[in-house]
């Protein structure tokens, strides 16, 4: 922890480095203390934040702490690593936690050619219950968006929006889709919802 904690004082490019390292540890105590260290020097950590995310596990969730404690300055350089296939999915969860500047760029990404990228998005807009990414997973409801109805209608479950409940309702007679539609639907509480899911899950019973 002092050696984090002197690293983060000295505040050169080659104790940020180091912190880096420090950050990529497999014991967690380490990796918090080069987190506190390297949130004190705020914008001027952002090469090493951004490399963490393209990391897993603990390396990326403390890198996601970091940068949401320096605030949404971040949003604006995080958003480029959307394109960067090794990183795009820490990019996607951060952004989704970095208030309005990175939730523009992940609304944005729900609309995309790339699958991937998209999914990611609508996951992480979900996870966090941004209302304004409804239209975007309603979008991906789309016929000819199938590799993401499931993660579009977990969002939809996970935002709360009411409104969205007569477009989900049909996917509950999709087989591949079926699940994903009784946990929305579920989790969004209208009653409107009651009598489709009974209905299905007597079909399903008789099969």
């Amino acid at each position: 922890s002092k050696t984090a904690e002197a690293l983060g004082e000295n505040g050169s490019d080659e104790a940020l480095t180091v912190l880096g390292e420090i950050l990529r540890d497999q014991e967690e105590g380490p990796r918090r203390w080069a987190r506190r260290a390297l949130v004190k020097q705020g914008m001027k950590a952002m090469p090493v934040l951004l490399g963490a995310l393209s990391a897993g596990g603990g390396t990326r969730d403390e890198a996601i702490a970091a940068l949401k404690e320096i605030g949404p300055q971040p949003a604006e350089e995080v958003r480029f690593l959307l394109s960067d296939r090794g990183a795009y999915a820490g990019a996607a969860k951060a952004l989704a936690q970095l208030g309005p500047g990175g939730v523009g760029p992940l609304i944005r990404g729900c609309y995309t050619v790339d699958t991937d990228l998209r999914e990611q998005s609508l996951n992480n807009l979900g996870v966090q219950r941004v209302k304004a990414a409804v239209e975007a997973a309603l979008y991906n409801l789309g016929a000819d968006k199938n590799n993401t109805i499931g993660p579009a209608l977990k969002a939809l479950g996970f935002i709360g929006d009411r409104r969205a409940v007569p477009t989900i309702i049909p996917f509950l007679k999709v087989k591949d889709n079926r699940e994903a539609a009784v946990t929305s639907l579920g989790q969004l509480r209208d009653a409107r919802a009651v009598e489709p899911i009974l209905a299905t899950c007597l079909e399903t019973q008789k099969r």
